[in-house]
């Protein structure tokens, strides 16, 4: 679809050229326009999607999507949006979103100085100033406060997870996404 005749912009072109440097790679032509629609914004500098769904066949980079958008929210989301970052990252069981955290795992900590944590239903990246990206279980995503969720192999998802657990935890979120 079109952008809404109220969107002024987008961080994508922004957020693309740092998650490329970030990743070391160059973004699929889909992933460079998928993020870039999922951070148009308004006059204000509000983001103008609460929801963005996307599906694409295995092995079509959703992951590396997933991955950089939630490393640029927590590099650059402080400063756009006014307030510490938590992106809450689930799916259809840990393994998977482990998977897609720890493949920033080095870079967070040799690059970004960031604290790592490994411990199993503990995972976790978090800046020096409080900005977090938590792994979790599906059903262990209550009582967060949540500036990006995400949820990863969402068909086999208990829907309560979405819908009671991380929808209701942005709401008083300056520019939340799900």
């Amino acid at each position: 679809t079109r952008p809404r005749s109220d969107i002024v912009g987008s961080y994508g072109a922004e957020a693309v050229e740092w998650i490329e440097a970030a990743e070391r790679k160059t973004l699929r032509w889909w992933q460079r326009l998928a993020v870039t629609r999922q951070l148009e914004h308004l006059a204000d500098g509000s983001l103008a999607h609460r929801v963005v769904c996307e599906s694409a066949p295995r092995r079509a980079g959703k992951s590396v999507r997933l991955r950089g958008v939630a490393l640029w929210r927590m590099d650059h989301g402080p400063a756009l949006f006014g307030e510490t970052q938590l992106v809450m990252h689930t799916g259809k069981d840990v393994a998977i979103v482990r998977e897609i955290q720890r493949a920033a795992w080095r870079w967070a900590e040799e690059v970004m100085g960031w604290e790592v944590s490994r411990a199993n239903g503990k995972e976790a990246l978090e800046t020096l100033d409080g900005d977090r990206w938590l792994a979790r279980a599906m059903h262990s995503v209550y009582g967060y406060d949540v500036c990006l969720g995400m949820v990863d192999e969402g068909w086999d998802v208990d829907p309560a997870a979405v819908d009671e657990g991380m929808e209701p935890a942005t709401l008083e979120r300056n520019s939340p996404q799900l």
